[in-house]
């Protein structure tokens, strides 16, 4: 009964916020276009299902986005899986996240990784497809803001009996990389302090799940995610106001590399409008 109330109630948030939106583009057209009111209101509620429908089909279609980075750092090339934002839980579980893993589980990378909201509340059903994830590196992941709200240590302790190796305010050197993580700050506990844990040894992959980059330190790449790209559109509009960059890749000042992922799952509603899930997929690569 729970998970019926849980989709049903965050769909119909779902389809409110489409319908508004379809109602204001229709009010904004009458000021240049005469169109009967009763009309109208049918060729919105049309459109806001439709944008509904689409959003749930959308929802299960991630996208592989590939991404290419050169350094000389890098003497053998590496493959690295990331996923983020899944948040398992009454959504997205069972067939349905297999669904969403299956394109990374096609590329088989040398290295799997994500920044955080994996989980959304304690799993009450089948995540057999995060645990067959496999990768000879490891799969690593940090606290997202979600885990923090379920509860740290129970987030690290289901992460841990799927494989994963959560980094808490830790860094370690995996082949070529060094991986450093970082916990969200709605996680309860001692704050980083990321200067101290950026350090140059090797290519540094910060894993941080708020695409904010730190203010010192230095590193090659920061993966982070929680904005989902805005998840249903037009909603990414006003998610540019929190975070300048919601989603790609973007050169930041004084060096380094800031990629921000959609995501892979949903939060809320199980609908992605225009914003579709993504599963990314880097190769580290030798620059010379």
């Amino acid at each position: 009964m729970g998970q019926i109330l849980y989709i049903t109630g965050f769909t119909w948030m779902a389809f409110l916020f489409l319908s508004s939106c379809v109602f204001l583009t229709l009010d904004l057209l009458r000021l240049f276009y005469p169109l009967e009111r009763k009309a109208g209101g049918f060729v919105a509620l049309f459109f806001s299902l439709c944008a509904l429908s689409y959003g749930f089909f959308e929802a299960q279609r991630p996208q592989v986005k590939t991404l290419t980075i050169k350094s000389p750092k890098i003497s053998r090339a590496i493959t690295i899986g990331v996923i983020s934002d899944l948040h398992c839980g009454p959504v997205v579980k069972g067939e349905r996240l297999k669904r969403l893993l299956y394109p990374l589980m096609e590329v088989k990378p040398d290295l799997i990784l994500s920044p955080g909201d994996l989980l959304d509340s304690e799993p009450w059903d089948d995540l057999s497809s995060l645990r067959e994830l496999k990768a000879p590196l490891g799969k690593f992941t940090v606290l997202g803001n979600h885990e923090g709200y379920m509860g740290p240590d129970k987030a690290q302790r289901l992460l841990e009996e799927m494989g994963f190796k959560v980094l808490r305010n830790e860094r370690i050197k995996v082949g070529q990389i060094t991986l450093i993580g970082v916990d969200d700050p709605h996680v309860r506990g001692k704050l980083a302090d990321e200067k101290a844990l950026l350090k140059k040894e090797g290519f540094v992959i910060l894993l941080k799940h708020r695409p904010s980059p730190p203010k010192e330190g230095k590193f090659d790449l920061q993966l982070s995610g929680h904005t989902h790209g805005g998840q249903i559109f037009p909603f990414n509009l006003f998610v540019k106001f929190f975070y300048p960059k919601t989603e790609g890749l973007k050169p930041l000042k004084g060096g380094g590399l800031l990629y921000v992922t959609r995501g892979t799952g949903t939060w809320g509603p199980p609908v992605r409008f225009l914003v579709p899930p993504e599963v990314t997929i880097i190769k580290l690569e030798d620059s010379a």
